[in-house]
């Protein structure tokens, strides 16, 4: 049986004080030092993470021959020796060199660890010093074996660290030997880069193997906690740590050094300004690689993922997959993902440190990396990493052509921060009149995203394009959802939208959702069922998400204004599954099934449920405004009914009041406005009524969700583009009224009345 680590419970770790300078968790070479210290395990200074798990598998286990197989930087050599401070039995230490590969060499100098650990004497060790210079193998092991068995009082365990240097036929071959004549006498470790060039397959096959790889080596968050609080820092730091490093012991230490010296905020995701961190991997890890493995390398760290095929469309060569295979076998500095070794990925760090350097260096070639890149992925189907590497290459072109196929699906499905970023992207790229479909359905996004002046830059300039069937569609239905000239000209807006757009138009289910609710606004409810029925059939058959939530939501507010709580229970909470499913929480399209699952709870005498209710759909209203009128005043007037059946003044008041600005400023709005006034006057007949939530304004649930990142103030306000006081000010306000002292404690408590989503 293999004795191959495959899960290690991680115990909380041993630090040096917090004053203490921590140190590297690795031990490199020094060429210069003298002999004597290659005989002996490094110290292990104050600083260090004590690996006790580690320790203690290496301590318990019966496995004939150990492996700590992992890139630079893990702590192997480290690991070895805290494991040499306590193991029982005598420990011989051989850190090799590239002289090593000599036979004579070897065996004299792992004479001379024998003797430093007071196992063999002097004599022992001129035998082999002068033994010829190119002995049998069989005849240096069996003698140096003899010896062993000679002047050993009981089992002996031999570490050799940088075996990676072992080049030489003739010396892995001795290695095998000893490990086979020894068995039962000697334990053999060894610490390399690379999986060591020693003869494994038999070892494993008898079960007598025990390997610990990177994956082992790697720190755990409870590690890195110790770690960061030994240095003075904050431990909740260390998940954003172990995130950003994978647990690269050096790179956690780097990190941990950058934050405590306040260069680096480790929570974002993105690690600008690690100078001290790309410089190790260049000093350490990429002299260590031969030229083409180093060329290669650099090229192919702008993937986030690599294949054969793939690797050589960026890099213009054939050979990749063997060379990935290599590097895997080899290195450890990539890692397969799949069982077939299709599949590869670099660590985060080393991709981001290689990345950096030849973007840096050579962004030309960068540039033309990601071209081929996208062009492969377009190829082959994989349209999101393609237009990914097409916005990285600048290519507007390719960019166009596949945003033009992902734009409604991404955003329909609810992936609405994909779609905002490319759009930044293109209007500040190209000229918006070429492409009169795309701007009209970055018109249509912007309205559904509150941006009223964003959606007329962009359908003034589709509707300036060339004219488009499909463009058209999209038109009506933006021009019918702002609804500036009143329902009846929406109507006429959407019914040319209608017509416009073919029967299997990927368009259709959302623009029967707006005409839904066109009729709905004119006083036909029951024209604006059947349309909401035929959106919804439609947008399940496309996979049309975003349409689907709307229709059922708006079919269910429909049915409880007929007092038919069952079939509104049932259409809201088929919608909620899909919200669900999808983490559609916040989005404006989850607003009518949550405010109609309120009610139906608030029916049941479900009052807690309600209550939670109308708080996931709170988080909507920042996105209701006068961009979409209708729908923004009928979600509205939905929730603040839903508030008076709560007996809610409190929460029902500043509904009323968001649904008022905008018919102020879009009065005819067909029936909604009466619907706005007959609420307002059903709240004063309720008196003070009860705080049943706690009252956030619009510009608050804004920061709310801001408030449980790790932005700063400042960097929230930046975002917001508001100063920090106003950040600070609302942010204390959502404190109050959420009965909390601390952010944390107010983030708690979002989460547990259902403001916040997990």
């Amino acid at each position: 049986m293999v004795h191959r680590v495959t899960s290690l419970h991680r115990r909380r770790t041993t630090i040096g004080k917090p004053d203490d300078s921590p140190t590297l968790a690795v031990t490199f070479p020094n060429p210069s030092a003298p002999a004597e210290a290659d005989f002996r395990p490094p110290p292990v200074r104050s600083g260090f993470v004590d690996r006790l798990e580690l320790i203690e598998t290496l301590t318990t286990t019966d496995a004939d021959v150990i492996t700590l197989t992992a890139p630079t930087g893990y702590g192997k050599t480290t690991t070895l020796a805290q494991w040499a401070r306590v193991q029982p039995q005598p420990l011989a230490w051989l850190s090799l060199r590239r002289d090593d590969n000599v036979a004579k060499t070897f065996l004299s100098r792992l004479a001379a660890s024998m003797r430093r650990a007071g196992i063999m004497t002097l004599e022992d060790v001129a035998v082999f010093q002068f033994m010829s210079d190119a002995p049998a193998v069989s005849e240096g092991a069996i003698q140096f074996a003899r010896r062993l068995e000679m002047v050993a009082d009981g089992p002996v365990t031999i570490v050799i660290d940088e075996a990676n240097v072992l080049r030489s036929r003739a010396v892995v071959d001795i290695i095998a030997e000893l490990v086979r004549q020894l068995e039962g006498q000697a334990r053999f470790a060894f610490a390399s880069h690379a999986t060591p060039k020693i003869r494994l397959p038999a070892i494993r096959a008898r079960g007598g193997l025990l390997e610990i790889t990177a994956e082992h080596l790697a720190f755990s968050i409870g590690e890195v906690e110790q770690l960061v609080d030994g240095m003075g820092l904050d431990p909740k730091i260390a998940a954003d740590i172990v995130e950003s490093t994978e647990g690269w012991p050096v790179a956690t230490f780097l990190t941990a050094i950058a934050a405590r010296e306040g260069k680096l905020d480790p929570a974002k995701s993105h690690i600008e300004g690690q100078r001290h961190l790309h410089e190790f991997v260049k000093s350490e890890i990429v002299p260590h690689l031969s030229k083409q493995r180093r060329t290669f390398l650099t090229r192919v760290s702008l993937l986030e993922q690599m294949s054969g095929p793939l690797c050589d469309a960026v890099t213009g060569a054939d050979g990749s997959q063997r060379l990935l295979e290599s590097l895997d076998r080899d290195t450890h500095l990539i890692h397969h993902i799949d069982h077939d070794n299709t599949w590869f990925v670099m660590g985060r760090v080393l991709r981001e440190a290689l990345s950096a350097e030849f973007e840096h260096h050579e962004p030309e070639a960068a540039r033309a990396v990601h071209r081929s890149a996208a062009a492969w992925y377009g190829a082959n189907g994989l349209l999101l990493q393609a237009i990914g590497h097409a916005l990285k290459a600048a290519d507007a072109e390719a960019f166009v052509s596949l945003m033009e196929l992902l734009i409604k699906d991404r955003y329909t499905s609810g992936h609405v921060a994909d779609v905002l970023n490319w759009m930044d992207w293109l209007e500040s790229n190209i000229s918006l009149d070429k492409y009169s479909r795309l701007a009209a359905i970055g018109a249509l996004v912007h309205i559904q995203e509150g941006n009223v002046l964003g959606a007329e830059r962009w359908l003034d300039a589709a509707s300036r394009g060339p004219a488009d069937a499909d463009a058209a569609a999209v038109i009506g239905l933006v021009r019918a959802s702002a609804t500036r000239a009143g329902v009846e000209q929406m109507i006429r807006d959407i019914d040319s939208a209608v017509e416009a757009a073919h029967s299997g138009s990927r368009w259709l289910p959302g623009i029967l959702v707006v005409k839904g609710l066109a009729h709905l606004m004119d006083g036909d409810d029951d024209l604006a069922e059947a349309s909401y029925a035929e959106a919804a059939r439609l947008g399940l058959e496309n996979q049309s998400v975003v349409a689907v939530i709307r229709a059922l939501g708006q079919r269910a507010l429909i049915a409880l204004a007929r007092q038919d709580w069952d079939l509104a229970g049932s259409l809201a909470d088929q919608a909620l599954s899909i919200i669900d499913e999808n983490g559609l929480d916040g989005y404006h399209a989850s607003g009518p099934p949550l405010v109609a699952a309120a009610r139906c709870a608030r029916h049941n005498n479900d009052i807690l449920g309600a209550q939670r209710l109308l708080a996931r759909a709170a988080r909507v209203r920042p996105l209701l405004g006068v961009a979409i009128p209708g729908e923004g005043v009928r979600i509205l007037l939905e929730m603040a009914r839903a508030h008076i059946e709560l007996s809610d003044v409190a929460g029902a008041r500043p509904l009323i009041r968001e649904a008022e600005e905008i018919i102020l400023q879009r009065p005819d709005l067909g029936v909604l406005p009466a619907g706005v006034a007959a609420a307002k006057e059903s709240l004063a007949g309720l008196g003070q009524g009860r705080v049943a939530l706690p009252g956030l304004t619009k510009a608050e649930l804004r920061v709310l969700p801001l408030l449980a990142t790790h932005m700063s103030f400042p960097e929230i306000g930046e975002q917001l583009f508001v100063s920090r006081h106003t950040i600070k000010s609302q942010a204390t306000s959502i404190y109050r009224k959420l009965s909390s002292s601390t952010r944390s404690e107010a983030i708690a408590k979002a989460y547990e009345i259902g403001l916040l989503s997990q």
